[in-house]
């Protein structure tokens, strides 16, 4: 075993609370929320290629 399922959520939350966009994940209602995807697509973009 590598690591318990509970470890592993722990870990995974801890690294996604990192991520520039967490804000806007929270305040999205649902899954998709075409108000705020422009803004979720262009933090991503800048975080993964460094460009806008």
């Amino acid at each position: 075993m590598i690591r318990t399922l509970d470890e592993h959520v722990e870990r995974t939350q801890a690294r996604t609370d990192g991520y520039p966009w967490r804000d806007i994940i929270e305040r999205r209602e649902g899954g998709f929320d075409p108000k705020l995807e422009p803004e979720l697509k262009r933090r991503r973009i800048a975080h993964f290629f460094g460009a806008e």
